[in-house]
């Protein structure tokens, strides 16, 4: 199986998506973002990727190739300095310059997104019983809000709010994807 390709065995695929204007001088805001995207229990989650987007350029962080990220303020400070300060990038670091949404439109995707993003183009299209809203409701458009009437909404107020709730929600659904000391495990937080 190609190297490319392994994050798509881990079911579902979250994709996280922020929006960071000068990484560098918010470095201490994208730690915690990393932290809270890519780290789980002293692990990190190989279904998740991360897509930092600074204004023309795009950096793709797979948590499947990822090597060495720990969860030490330290250690995220350091790796965020040499990505998005160096542009130097790691093992499960790359950069694109704009033009690479083709990423994110992958079948089967779970998308987390925040800051302005688009969430719906036809609110009535979505199956109600497989879908469920977590957004900053001032992020919404009024229509797209309006026409989400009986799906579960969890309202928000910034990206880490976003990304922890929705990382709950989807573990308690169907666990989470992680590598520790070296194995990728299924980790379900329900069944503890």
């Amino acid at each position: 199986m190609e190297k490319d390709s392994m994050s798509r065995i881990y079911r579902p695929h979250r994709i996280v998506m922020v929006k960071q204007e000068d990484p560098c001088s918010s470095a201490a805001e994208l730690k915690n973002i990393i932290l809270y995207s890519l780290i789980i229990s002293h692990g990190i989650r190989v279904d998740t990727d991360l897509l930092v987007s600074t204004g023309n350029l795009l950096f793709l962080l797979k948590g499947s190739d990822l090597r060495h990220l720990h969860a030490q303020e330290e250690s995220i400070l350091g790796f965020v300095r040499t990505v998005f300060c160096k542009h130097s990038l790691p093992p499960g670091v790359r950069l694109f310059t704009t033009g690479a949404s083709h990423l994110l439109m992958e079948p089967g995707n779970v998308l987390l997104t925040s800051q302005g993003e688009r969430v719906v183009e036809n609110p009535q299209a979505i199956p109600l019983s497989k879908h469920f809203v977590i957004a900053n409701p001032r992020e919404l458009p009024g229509s797209v809000f309006n026409g989400l009437e009986g799906v579960v909404k969890l309202p928000v107020n910034n990206n880490l709010e976003l990304i922890i709730v929705a990382h709950y929600v989807l573990d308690r659904a169907y666990g989470a994807w992680v590598r520790r000391r070296g194995r990728i495990e299924h980790f379900n937080p329900a069944r503890l």
